[in-house]
């Protein structure tokens, strides 16, 4: 149980983490174009090229979070599971006499 929690923990992070650089992947992208071409750019070709270029980290972010979101149900699943059999061992336990 306590395993799901530390995946879920670190996936969680590490779509953040994968959010943040596609966020600066984007911004940087931008001021090199804007650097390297100056106002002549069709603004088309800016948007696919930052794109593109953001594309693997929101990948991976989206990766990550759904990594995260099925660990968290997996615990879930796994705690509701372990009641339902304390419950069931609970019911057919021999009572002492």
């Amino acid at each position: 149980m306590n395993s799901w929690k530390i995946v879920g923990n670190i996936a969680t992070a590490f779509g953040v983490a994968f959010a943040v650089f596609a966020a600066l992947t984007g911004v940087l992208n931008y001021e090199a174009i804007s650097i390297q071409y100056g106002t002549n750019v069709p603004a088309g070709y800016v948007t696919v090229s930052i794109l593109l270029n953001m594309l693997p980290f929101l990948l991976f972010a989206v990766l990550s979070f759904t990594v995260a979101l099925v660990t968290i149900r997996a615990e879930k699943a796994l705690i509701k599971i372990e009641e339902t059999n304390e419950e069931q061992a609970t019911e057919t336990k021999p009572e002492a006499l």
